[in-house]
């Protein structure tokens, strides 16, 4: 899907944003070329609790 979106999409960067504690997906996103851009601290309320999110950033070549 990242591949296709840098072919064929009018867009210069695309975004994730994963939970901070999901490590999993942190290194998927990384795998496939995304680069850590920076936490949202107690931005989700998730189960009755604030938790954080990691934001990836992918940067297309435009």
């Amino acid at each position: 899907m990242v591949q296709y979106a840098c072919a064929n999409l009018p867009f210069s960067r695309l975004e994730a944003m994963v939970f901070a504690w999901n490590l999993s997906s942190m290194r998927v996103l990384e795998k496939t070329g995304f680069v850590r851009d920076g936490v949202l601290h107690h931005n989700v309320l998730k189960d009755g609790t604030f938790t954080d999110s990691v934001v990836y950033a992918h940067i297309m070549n435009v």
